[in-house]
């Protein structure tokens, strides 16, 4: 609702959680986001450059004679909160080509809209933010690990994924966290922490959860390496069938992870998280 994104809804039933009538939340979400997508597909067919797309609840689309370049689309990230009337879900999607046997990301944009702030980057030409003048980042991050703000996923209760202890390990290693860095902010909302650590407002990002997809990633990945900023550990697990079953990153400047790096006892346990649960 144009109203409602511009801040000037005065209409109450349009500031208050969606009332369901017999709809999961979960479905309702799911509902949203093929609209979108639906949007997303018809204005690429537009500029003839529809190619491959996929999305992180379904394969669509997928032309068997496009084999150079694919989209990955998010086309609502942060659906529980748009339900709920939590003012912060993003959009975004990225563009990628294939180079030998591997997919290299060239171009992405991640769009929020109830702070009206759309994030683009192209492979090689910088990241940025609403204009072609403001080039991320645009605040200094921090050099010091007791002076930085980690954003974090955080683990959910079906973390361990099969595997004992994996919900305990992300908990330990949080707790030798905190006291060691200033803040920590979190909002399950990948897209937007990557695309706030390229703007310059947090210093790293880690995902612990399970739930953050690669299609939720893949655009502010770009995002962050084209601030300079390195992702450090990543890796995908992916079902027999092809399926994204969660991601796990880390990134931030090269002095933080070094700092990190150089505390023997923090970084045994994070070093854990990355290479026993996905054999890294």
């Amino acid at each position: 609702d144009k109203d409602f994104i511009n801040g000037q809804c005065t209409d109450k039933t349009k500031t208050e959680p969606i009332k369901f009538f017999g709809q999961s939340e979960g479905k309702l979400t799911s509902n949203l986001e093929q609209e979108l997508l639906n949007i997303y597909k018809k204005h690429l067919k537009g500029i003839h450059y529809e190619g491959n797309i996929l999305n992180d609840w379904q394969t669509s689309d997928f032309d068997s004679n496009c084999v150079d370049y694919r989209w990955i689309i998010d086309s609502l990230d942060g659906g529980l909160h748009f339900i709920r009337n939590i003012p912060l879900f993003t959009s975004c999607l990225a563009l990628q080509t294939k180079e030998g046997n591997d997919w290299t990301t060239k171009l992405s944009a991640t769009y929020i809209p109830l702070t009206k702030e759309i994030f683009w980057a192209v492979k090689g030409e910088g990241a940025y933010l609403n204009d072609w003048n403001k080039r991320l980042p645009l605040t200094k991050r921090k050099g010091k690990l007791n002076e930085s703000i980690f954003y974090i996923e955080f683990p959910g209760k079906s973390t361990n994924n099969g595997q004992n202890g994996l919900y305990v390990q992300c908990c330990e290693f949080l707790n030798k966290l905190y006291p060691r860095i200033y803040k920590i902010r979190g909002f399950n909302l990948a897209s937007f922490g990557l695309a706030y650590l390229a703007k310059g407002s947090f210093d790293a990002y880690i995902s612990l959860s399970e739930r953050t997809s690669w299609y939720d990633s893949e655009a502010g990945k770009l995002l962050v390496e084209e601030t300079k900023v390195k992702v450090i550990k990543e890796s995908i697990v992916l079902s027999k069938e092809g399926y994204d079953l969660g991601s796990r990153i880390f990134a931030s400047s090269e002095e933080i992870y070094n700092e990190l790096k150089n505390d023997t006892e923090l970084f045994q346990v994070f070093t854990q998280l990355f290479k026993e649960y996905y054999m890294i």
